[in-house]
């Protein structure tokens, strides 16, 4: 059960509408801005982004569209600032090559105002110079890497918003040493970036524990499977198992592993513990055993998740997606990031005000304090500063039960965690 106090569901609704028609309240004046305004008239705001549509990372291809979605309920009320939001998203099949000719693309040719929402580690990486050179906003990358926040001096263009992978896994490892303090850990992670901040974090929050990892298995991407991987695990002794995988690879370790007879504890990653997944395990293993205890952490609404059925967001979600994406799976989760991702872009957009520059909505950007977004979990607040680059701090650990997953019902916020561990 969440210990909590809950905003009413008609609160929740009458806040979000106050923001919008604060967004539509002050018309464009047509007046040329004091800075670049390139993408802006006085009607529009063209946005762009490159996200995983097909590829290995493809389950994720419904959260530009959960974005799409939002922004076409707050152009239905009015827009920002009185201009409607045209996004254009293109896809990169999660392949940083294309997501470089892409995004030159929407830069050079669509002209958009801001790169916003951007998909994968490695896919943003590889643009962000590009964009920082040319005073582009890269706002909101879909990524927890470290380095989004840690490296705001070097590329002041570019902000992630996701909680960082790396204090992610230093809760797991703080929860292992406490409930499990002789555990033989073994590891399955993405063989990049991704993979990499979560090593970090796990082995800086095992400190001298860090010596019961007894075997490391990273995984490519092109990978067609990893039974291999998870066969060597199992072959360790490891009796913990922490998974820093995509959806796609995260399901194919569960159900190995599960078929394999091995039942470790598992530790699993943000990336990877929604609902939907959690349940396409259990189908593929056939039984819910598969998945029974897993442990990962929660920050935002999960609408396949019944527990979250009562919470306000939860409402207004489902009333976008019946009149925006009819038909669609409203259970799974990543429509809602995809949400949860336009709020903080149109509250950014709206405190830039109509006078829109880039200038202005990195300076907006960077001056956050938004304890309102409904598809966030109650309490989560996204703040951010002139130094401090990580909007997202607060996770709350919890566990798996019958396909539900249970919250601890404490949030803990790891902001002073993460700037000490870039230095910041």
């Amino acid at each position: 059960m969440r210990c909590r106090h809950h905003r009413p569901v008609g609160a929740v609704i009458a806040a979000v509408a106050v923001t919008l028609s604060a967004c539509g309240g002050g018309a464009a004046t047509g007046a040329a801005p004091h800075g670049d305004s390139t993408g802006v008239t006085a009607g529009s705001i063209v946005l762009g982004t490159t996200f995983a549509l097909s590829g290995p990372a493809s389950a994720y291809g419904v959260i530009p569209k959960g974005t799409q979605a939002y922004f076409q309920y707050v152009n239905d009320h009015g827009g920002v600032n009185g201009r409607r939001i045209d996004y254009r998203v293109l896809d990169d099949g999660y392949s940083p090559p294309q997501t470089v000719q892409l995004t030159r693309q929407l830069v050079q040719q669509d002209r958009v105002f801001a790169m916003v929402g951007g998909f994968g580690t490695q896919q943003q990486m590889a643009v962000r110079q590009y964009l920082n050179d040319r005073k582009v906003p890269q706002l909101f990358v879909t990524s927890g890497a470290s380095t989004w926040g840690a490296d705001y001096r070097r590329y002041p263009w570019s902000m992630s918003w996701l909680p960082t992978f790396a204090t992610e896994s230093k809760i797991y490892a703080d929860h292992v040493r406490q409930i499990a303090p002789g555990a033989r850990i073994g590891v399955l992670y993405q063989n990049d970036d991704f993979g990499q901040d979560y090593m970090t974090g796990l082995e800086h929050g095992l400190g001298d524990s860090a010596r019961q990892i007894i075997d490391r298995e990273p995984y490519d991407v092109s990978a067609a499977d990893l039974s291999s991987q998870v066969a060597r695990l199992r072959g360790s002794g490891a009796d913990t198992l922490f998974i820093f995988a995509t959806a796609r690879f995260a399901i194919q370790t569960m159900v190995s592993a599960y078929r394999l007879g091995w039942h470790p504890r598992i530790m699993l990653s943000y990336t990877s513990a929604a609902s939907t997944i959690i349940n396409a395990v259990d189908r593929a293993a056939g039984s819910a055993d598969a998945t029974e205890g897993i442990t990962s952490v929660g920050f935002e609404l999960d609408p396949g998740n019944p527990a979250d059925a009562t919470l306000p967001g939860i409402p207004l979600y489902q009333q976008i997606m019946t009149r925006y994406l009819p038909g669609a799976d409203q259970s799974n989760v990543f429509y809602l990031t995809g949400m949860s991702n336009a709020y903080m872009v149109v509250d950014a957009l709206r405190r830039a005000g109509a006078d829109l520059t880039r200038e202005g909505l990195m300076r907006a950007a960077a001056s956050l304090s938004e304890s309102s977004n409904p598809f966030l979990l109650p309490g989560v607040v996204a703040k951010t500063t002139a130094t401090d680059h990580f909007p997202i701090t607060q996770m709350e650990l919890g566990h798996f039960h019958r396909g539900v997953f249970q919250l601890s019902g404490t949030l803990e916020d790891t902001r002073s965690t993460v700037l000490a561990l870039v230095g910041s």
